[in-house]
């Protein structure tokens, strides 16, 4: 075994095995949090203030979202010397004062301590740096943020601040949690969540004899398989923007967008990647979809009839037309997402049936919020009471980031 190995292992011992993020509660009784969780993803940085409320070893209820702040890029674009700026962003005079208000209307001494837990948990992006960069930038957010606590007088207990990159196995437990959640599946028959990012791109379902997480949600165990790739839509952006058949025609001197052809171009990149192969996946009967396949099922019109086959017979129409035609068409749409939806749809659908072998059996739910909450991983890290992760599975999982 090299240093290397031994290292990343004893630290995955220590650290990932398992993660208790909330006390034994003591009584029955309805008890208020505020917490601030941070998703450091590749694009971008959103920071959510919650409040929710937890009842015994229940699941968190009455979650709302006080805050919600965004910076682009993501932590992983930007140098440590605008660091400061950066999040100076995220963590606005608005978001000081509030937290000041609420704990100043508080009546128990002790209750004025009224922020628990700060979490900034980064994705893919901080992951694909190097180990030296990333510890460097988690340790100067970890700084900042416990300063800025500092000078706006907010009282917190720096222990239960908790800043680094987690494993895209994690993140994706969390997704899995937050949408289970959020359709209320926790009282039935759970579904697995495909949730496809900038960079990376997680799949996990509950499976009891393949599984290598083990997380707990109102007091209950639930082992799932969580597997996680880099294959993030904008760096199959990069790869498939290459190809004509991409692209729309007219977009360049040489593009002649095809959907069939762009799909073929699709598959043949995640053909390279042999872990896709999760035998269990099609076992699974219904999948939330979340971010890019969501943005995408939207673009199409088709978030209430999702089917692979539907995505894509819309996407070769689109893919048909020509790039003055297609801005005449969506005036309302970012031209640079315009751009891709052709090749995002081509991908997409070569993942779903190509790389985990789903079909139309399946059930498909796109989503992105619910009446009162986004859909997204950081619902999970509230929801999560623990974390276990198998300390093997981590060491094999980082070295294999290490060497992409």
């Amino acid at each position: 075994m090299t240093k290397t190995t031994f290292s990343l292992l004893i630290g995955s011992l220590l650290t990932l095995q398992a993660c208790s993020f909330y006390p034994t509660p003591k009584t029955d009784e309805l008890i208020s949090h505020h917490r601030i969780v941070l998703d450091a993803g590749s694009s971008k940085t959103k920071l959510y203030f919650y409040q929710y409320d937890t009842q015994g070893k229940q699941a968190p209820q009455h979650i709302e979202t006080l805050v919600e702040n965004k910076q682009t890029p993501g932590l992983a674009s930007i140098p440590l010397t605008q660091i400061d700026d950066y999040l100076s962003q995220l963590f606005t005079p608005k978001l000081a004062s509030q937290l000041q208000h609420l704990s100043d209307a508080e009546q128990d001494d002790a209750a004025k301590r009224l922020l628990e837990q700060i979490q900034v948990y980064s994705t893919a992006g901080m992951r694909l740096i190097s180990e030296t960069e990333r510890k460097s930038k988690n340790q100067a957010v970890s700084t900042w943020i416990a300063q800025w606590l500092t000078d706006n007088h907010i009282e917190f207990n720096d222990k239960n601040l908790d800043v680094r990159t987690i494993s895209g196995a994690e993140e994706g437990a969390y997704a899995w949690a937050a949408f289970n959640y959020i359709e209320d599946n926790f009282t039935r028959q759970t579904s697995g969540i495909l949730e496809l990012g900038g960079a990376s791109m997680q799949i996990t379902f509950l499976d009891q004899q393949h599984n290598n997480i083990t997380i707990s949600v109102g007091g209950k165990s639930y082992a799932l398989s969580s597997e996680s790739h880099m294959l993030g839509q904008n760096l199959i952006a990069k790869q498939l923007s290459q190809f004509d058949a991409c692209q729309l025609s007219g977009s360049n001197d040489t593009a002649k967008g095809n959907f069939a052809m762009c799909h073929r171009q699709a598959v043949k990149l995640i053909e390279n990647e042999p872990q896709l192969a999760l035998g269990h996946a099609s076992n699974i009967h219904r999948y939330g979809l979340l971010s890019n396949f969501y943005y995408t099922a939207q673009f199409f019109d088709i978030e209430n009839q999702y089917s692979i086959d539907q995505l894509a017979s819309k996407a070769s129409q689109f893919c048909d037309l020509d790039w003055n035609s297609a801005q005449a068409k969506y005036q309302d749409v970012n031209k640079t997402y315009l751009a891709n939806y052709c090749m995002a749809a081509a991908y997409q659908t070569a993942i779903l049936d190509e790389g985990y072998h789903l079909t139309d059996k399946q059930k498909f739910t796109p989503i992105n919020e619910s009446s009162t909450l986004e859909v997204s991983w950081p619902v999970g890290v509230l929801l999560t009471q623990d974390y276990q992760q198998r300390s093997e599975f981590v060491a094999r999982s980082n070295q294999k980031n290490m060497h992409q």
